[in-house]
């Protein structure tokens, strides 16, 4: 079941003898169709006969150029993005808020409408991050995830529906139908393996696009999906043309024949088998019913495929197998730099991480890793958590919400000497005893390992398994040996934006904590734009209140608080009627009922100070609500939505 197999020419020394060709070089090749006189079908079901190379790496090239020329448009964006927030960023801190005022409207009118229609529109109604879900009478409501946004369905039509034409651009002039099939075997084959590289590029935790666009790994995971469903219809289509030729030429008898015969042909057959399987088990309803399971067994037969696509390409020396090289070459190197820096973040020549884990109310963990060296925290970063103990080797995505450097003070007086002499030659001066006991101490402080505070909802799987055993221990606490990964994500700044409104629900505050603290600590040094910081908090009882307590305090101890910072606590299963809403020292506000987000940004964006930047971290339902009301704002003045989601 050759792909493009060996390329020969007559034209003169200058010719490649062995038909292996760079990476998507179209240069040189040429059509073999053998002898259209011929009426033996059979030479279709192998090499090159009926197979355009020329178009074949024109249309690879094509794939290519989608994929860079998206990456440069989205790197011209994110530098414009980046200059005007350093222009802004700079031109506010340490000035007054009417030194803002300039920052609040927008300053061009196409920008705006194609963040109202495009960028932030969702492609139906005002659903986006809410689950599609159906039920059939009484059965439990079946997931069938989410939809993408508007600019990402542009996207990922563009390049599906380019695939598709590329597979079916064949000579349709030619009479032999084997030979058709041979060309759409060849093509399918070609693009088929080079979208493996954005497959597997896109699933990696460390992908160096990541924070070269400033694009959200949520993002490329989608993107992942779609190009994995892209590889499996192209190798289907590879293999059901060779199919179709071998039974027609040889029969059925034949073509097995040919199968027992061939490690190339048996391989490829097993890694298009895989993929069928791995598409099977990624559907929504059956990932999320056992995520982690899934996980793993998703790992695996991906590892499997691509074992089978290298013997199949290596076995028929086929000028692809530089495309497969470079696949398991950007997941070897994942996989070691993700085991070098669990290694550096939490083992040391003392000490190893240890995790703490405390049952709450509501159903939640507070885990909180001490680490075994200094962690650098980020705003809005998360970090994947491992717990042996309970999870094995599986890790598991949680946004940080609290870290704290453990320092420790370490004084230096000057040494002391039983005379005072002074060397000209070296300038140095020695000091006497008594002179000793009156010389200031020099005290240095030195950062000895960092805490990481996370909040765990109890669900499914591990997190369940982690409630109820700290819920069954007598202190509702236990302790042991834990690792977390990161930090990833946090590219996202606020430090330009005069007006931050963080909307979380549930344990989405997490993600928020992060930015209240920076903001706040950036205001008292001077360094951060921000002049008012609203952060609106939607839970099910005042219990969960004890989910961020410590860290709470901590933030409302902040002497800058009173003048920036206010606290919404909507407690979303208390009847308005029940109490009224409460304000404590002027800056917390506890009411009942649902987040009222129209309420929210409506006031803050009247009174705003420079540009308005609101985030959001909690359920789909919630977050696209947030992003409805801010898509009504954009084109009245400068505000952005930032949208912290886990669509795994």
């Amino acid at each position: 079941m050759h792909l493009l197999s060996h390329v020969r020419f007559n034209i003169s020394s200058h010719s490649n003898p062995h038909g292996h060709y760079p990476l998507a070089m179209p240069a040189l090749a040429t059509r073999n169709t053998n002898s259209t006189a011929t009426t033996d079908d059979s030479i279709y079901t192998h090499g090159l006969a009926g197979v355009n190379q020329i178009e074949n790496y024109f249309f690879v090239n094509a794939v290519l150029i989608f994929f860079f020329g998206l990456a440069a448009l989205v790197l011209l964006v994110r530098i414009s993005h980046n200059i005007r927030g350093y222009l802004r960023h700079i031109n506010s801190i340490g000035a007054g808020n009417g030194r803002q005022t300039y920052w609040t409207q927008n300053q061009t009118v196409w920008w705006p409408w194609v963040k109202r229609h495009i960028v932030y529109a969702p492609l139906w109604d005002k659903h986006h991050n809410a689950e599609i879900k159906i039920q059939i009478k009484k059965s439990p409501a079946i997931s069938l995830g989410t939809l993408p946004s508007r600019y990402h369905a542009i996207l990922l039509a563009i390049y599906v529906f380019s695939n598709i034409a590329y597979c079916l651009l064949l000579d349709y002039s030619q009479q032999n139908k084997s030979a058709l099939l041979a060309g759409l075997r060849g093509r399918s084959g070609a693009l088929a393996i080079i979208n493996l590289i954005p497959t597997i590029l896109f699933a990696l935790r460390n992908n160096p696009l990541i924070s070269l666009l400033h694009v959200s790994y949520d993002t490329f995971n989608l993107f992942h999906r779609w190009a994995g469903r892209m590889v499996v219809l192209e190798a289907f289509l590879h293999v059901l043309a060779w199919a179709i030729v071998s039974v027609d030429a040889l029969g059925w008898h034949g073509m097995i024949n040919l199968l027992e015969k061939s490690v190339s042909y048996q391989w490829g057959t097993v890694g298009m088998v895989l993929t069928m399987i791995i598409t099977l088990l990624a559907w929504s309803p059956v990932r999320h019913a056992a995520y982690e399971t899934f996980l793993n067994i998703h790992r695996l037969l991906a590892l499997f495929t691509l074992i089978g696509v290298y013997v199949h390409l290596d076995a028929s020396k086929l000028p692809q197998l530089p495309y497969i090289q470079l696949v398991a070459f950007f997941w070897i190197t994942e996989w070691i730099f993700r085991a070098t820096r669990l290694i550096i973040s939490n083992f040391s020549r003392d000490k190893m991480t240890q995790c703490t884990v405390e049952a709450l109310p509501g159903e939640a963990c507070r885990v909180t890793f001490s680490l075994a060296r200094p962690w650098k925290f980020r705003p809005g970063a998360h970090v994947h958590a491992y717990i042996p103990a309970i999870g094995l080797w599986s890790s598991h995505p949680f946004s940080v919400a609290w870290t704290e450097d453990h320092v420790v003070h370490e004084t230096k007086t000057p040494q002391s000497s039983s005379g005072t002499s002074h060397d000209k030659a070296t300038d140095v001066v020695e000091i006497t005893d008594s002179q000793l006991e009156s010389a200031v101490p020099i005290v240095t402080t030195r950062i000895t390992h960092t805490s990481v505070t996370l909040i765990m909802k109890a669900k499914s799987g591990m997190t369940r398994k982690l409630y109820n055993a700290a819920a069954a221990a007598e202190t509702r606490t236990i302790t042991g040996f834990g690792m977390i990964e990161g930090p990833y994500g946090g590219q996202d700044s606020l430090d330009s934006y005069g007006t931050v409104v963080l909307f979380a629900a549930g344990v989405g505050i997490t993600h928020q904590l992060g930015y209240a603290r920076h903001l706040l600590q950036g205001f008292e040094a001077g360094t951060v734009a921000t002049r008012r910081i609203v952060l609106a908090w939607t839970v099910p009882d005042m219990e969960c209140l004890a989910w961020i307590r410590p860290c709470l305090e901590q933030l409302l101890a902040m002497e800058s608080r009173q003048d920036v910072f206010k606290l919404m606590v909507f407690i979303s299963k208390r009847s308005p009627t029940e109490t009224a809403a409460v304000s404590l020292s002027g800056s917390i506000i506890i009411d009942s009922g649902r987040c009222k987000v129209q309420k929210i940004v409506d006031y803050e964006f009247a009174n705003r100070i420079g540009a308005m930047a609101v985030t959001v971290c909690g359920p789909g339902v919630f977050a696209d609500d947030v992003r409805e009301v801010v898509r009504g704002k954009v084109e009245l003045g400068c505000i952005d939505l930032v949208e912290e989601s886990f669509t795994y």
